[in-house]
């Protein structure tokens, strides 16, 4: 991991306490991140493709349009996207295994060895 390199991170989250505490982990733990939080998966579909994005973690579950569905409609460039999953079914990981655009599945909540794997793996 480049410590001198900003990362410009979006949270796609319905749920404004998780998105506030994984906000403060990704810019209080060292990982120099910039991050964007999308409380409504539809606007994140419009305004993310106009902004540079490292990595994208997107939770499953939400009212508007689930994680699944946010996948099927975004056009990858060279962002990586994490899923975040409450549940951790055997379900989800199979849909994840199905797809290709997300590049890894964790389950909630966020922690800083979560983030440090995830850093030195994708990044």
């Amino acid at each position: 991991m480049d410590n001198e390199k900003q990362y410009n991170v979006a949270l796609i989250d319905d749920d404004e306490t998780v998105c506030f505490i994984n906000r403060i982990l990704l810019e209080k733990s060292g990982f120099n991140a910039k991050v964007k939080i999308h409380h409504n998966p539809l606007e994140a579909l419009e305004s993310l493709p106009d902004t540079e994005t490292d990595l994208i973690f997107l939770d499953i579950n939400m009212p508007e349009l689930n994680g699944w569905d946010f996948l099927d409609s975004y056009h990858i460039n060279d962002e990586k996207i994490i899923i975040l999953t409450s549940s951790n079914s055997q379900d989800e990981i199979d849909m994840f295994k199905k797809q290709d655009k997300a590049v890894d599945i964790l389950e909630k909540p966020l922690t800083i060895e979560k983030l440090q794997n995830v850093f030195s793996k994708h990044l």
